[in-house]
């Protein structure tokens, strides 16, 4: 099966089709990733939450979170996660990287990996 994806080309230049394998995406640092790497890295994540200890838990879609709340994002990225593989199994990746940048931004900023882990979790 074949996707056709549309891209910017340079600048704001011009838009132009590129035609991949709808078993291979890509991540928003231009790596190329396949469904299984994918699954992979959202299984990696769950088992670093769960081996800290982190419970699932959503949070209000209006919660604002306070410099000291790591814990109550960490949880809500738990639950994403586990959201996430349904989104894998359900081919919806625009939305699953959606979510993977806020997992790793939230990941970044209480200090569990630091940017350039990431880029090579995206690399795996």
């Amino acid at each position: 099966m074949l996707v056709v994806y549309q891209f910017r080309g340079g600048l704001l230049k011009s838009w132009f089709d590129v035609t991949i394998r709808a078993s291979t995406v890509f991540d928003f640092w231009g790596s190329r990733m396949t469904k299984e790497q994918i699954g992979a890295l959202l299984r990696l994540y769950l088992e670093k939450l769960q081996g800290m200890h982190i419970p699932r838990r959503s949070l209000s879609l209006t919660a604002v979170l306070g410099p000291d709340s790591a814990g109550a994002a960490l949880a809500h990225c738990h639950q994403m996660l586990t959201e996430m593989q349904v989104f894998l199994a359900e081919d919806r990746m625009d939305k699953l990287f959606r979510w993977l940048g806020f997992v790793q931004g939230c990941f970044w900023s209480a200090g569990l990996f630091t940017i350039d882990e990431m880029r090579e979790h995206n690399r795996s």
